[in-house]
């Protein structure tokens, strides 16, 4: 529409009259055709490249993103740590006693986010408890036992607000895997079973001469699929992954853009220089984009071919 506007309109906008397209004779604006041509190839090239290019923005869909996850961290439903419950971050909506509760994954009462998780080895257990293992605060009103109780909500929301805030913070894809990693690291196996953060003899019960630590079952047979009960872990990778693909779709079609202007602004740069001249330019002194030459004939060939393939 406003090309049409441009074309139609007694004052021509500034970038069209400065291309002095109207002084044109008529040797120069059959070059200037086939310059335009070019760009009209070029620009079908991008088009074609841009639809090649995976669909990153499909991919990273903030809203799923974040409520992906905000899921594994807090649990579903949950917006921030002001509103975390027992009921959304524990499976099947509770903890059970420490034991139980000490495994990572989506079986009966087990930690399947981040906060049940971190509520696990923050608390305290009322027999020769691990006290402070976070910040005295985090200890919790009331014991949580290694063979009865449960925790409050109120309780688990104090242990969450004890970590520090990401917000503003650049997150890059090496970042979010490096969280990932040092979680890994964190990890020491004892014959069939993972436990992470610190083990000692005799399970995770968060007593004195036991483990502080997050249980994960199976961890001999398959590590991987072990962590990824974490919950964080394969949400922490997919959005990664996710913003690579961005990362990588985004310089793409910078390029792209980019190569499109070379093309305008050389265009424009011709028409100027053969604006009112009456023959095409004689050959000179090294290569001029401005002159005809294989590429521009080639580009009128494949205009042709586009034009005829069209109409069938």
């Amino acid at each position: 529409k406003s090309a049409s506007k441009a074309v139609a309109t007694e004052n021509k906008q500034t970038e069209v009259a400065e291309t002095k397209a109207d002084n044109l004779s008529d040797a120069a604006r059959q070059i200037a055709h086939m310059k335009l041509a070019k760009i009209a190839l070029e620009a079908k090239k991008v088009k074609t490249i841009a639809a090649k290019i995976e669909d990153a923005e499909t991919n990273f869909d903030k809203s799923k993103q974040e409520t992906a996850l905000k899921t594994a961290i807090l649990g579903a439903g949950i917006q921030d740590v002001s509103n975390i419950k027992v009921s959304a971050a524990f499976a099947e909506g509770s903890a059970a006693h420490r034991t139980a509760s000490c495994t990572a994954g989506s079986g009966t009462k087990q930690a399947k986010t981040l906060v049940a998780q971190l509520a696990w080895l923050c608390h305290a257990e009322s027999s020769n408890a691990v006290t402070a293992v976070c910040r005295k605060k985090g200890d919790g009103s009331t014991a949580w036992n290694h063979n009865s109780g449960t925790i409050a909500d109120e309780d688990i929301r104090t242990i969450a607000q004890t970590c520090p805030s990401g917000k503003g913070k650049m997150m890059t894809p090496t970042h979010l895997r490096t969280l990932v990693e040092n979680v890994r690291n964190l990890v020491h196996q004892d014959g069939a079973v993972g436990y992470s953060v610190d083990y000692e003899a005799t399970g995770c019960t968060s007593s004195s001469g036991s483990g502080v630590c997050i249980k994960l079952g199976n961890y001999n047979e398959d590590p991987p699929a072990a962590l990824n009960k974490l919950g964080c872990q394969p949400v922490l990778d997919h959005l990664a992954d996710n913003l690579d693909k961005r990362i990588s779709h985004n310089k793409q079609l910078t390029e792209l853009k980019s190569r499109l202007q070379k093309e305008k602004e050389e265009a424009i740069s011709c028409n100027q220089k053969r604006g009112g001249g009456t023959e095409a330019p004689a050959p000179g002194a090294g290569p001029d984009p401005c002159r005809p030459n294989s590429s521009f004939q080639s580009a009128r060939e494949q205009e042709k071919r586009m034009h005829n393939t069209q109409r069938q």
